[in-house]
């Protein structure tokens, strides 16, 4: 199955697809195991909240979208070649975060982000260049890129830091 939704009904698959490998491995980590380096840079828990930003974050462009506003992406101050250290910006000022209370947003916000796209449009979700930022791809790519591939992109790392210390 490719990861680039074609319709409404696939980007809905494989965000839950991606979402339930993601749960599966999360949901019964205790806090010490959340502080399990999944590379040199960042932990089990590090990489939970690094997907929770991501995820409030598709949700924010969707909703300045909407309100015909420009939104800088990734976020301010940062180009996509800038990533690597958005993301340790991110990890660092959530560092005092537990494990636990990052499930809980994680699963809040992919509640949201699903009733989020039951009321978008199909030409938002289809259309290329509906909103001004999103440029050159419909909605539902970038919605799959900001979810379903973060889901799908912590599933791995996780599982391989994981098992790599016996957790699994």
């Amino acid at each position: 199955m490719s990861n680039i939704p074609k319709n409404r009904q696939h980007l809905i698959e494989l965000l839950e697809k991606h979402f339930e490998k993601l749960w599966a491995l999360i949901e019964g980590l205790e806090e010490a195991d959340g502080r399990v380096q999944v590379d040199e840079d960042f932990s089990v828990k590090d990489i939970i909240v690094i997907r929770n930003w991501w995820l409030a974050s598709v949700q924010k462009w969707v909703k300045a979208g909407q309100k015909g506003k420009e939104f800088p992406l990734p976020a301010k101050g940062y180009s996509w070649k800038d990533t690597p250290a958005l993301n340790a910006m991110i990890a660092e000022t959530r560092e005092d975060e537990t494990l636990a209370m990052n499930r809980k947003k994680l699963r809040l916000s992919h509640k949201r982000l699903l009733k989020l796209i039951g009321a978008l449009s199909d030409s938002e979700l289809t259309e290329v260049g509906f909103y001004e930022w999103s440029r050159k791809w419909p909605l539902m790519r970038w919605i799959s890129v900001g979810s379903s591939s973060q889901y799908d992109s912590a599933a791995k790392l996780i599982r391989k830091a994981l098992k790599a210390e016996g957790i699994i």
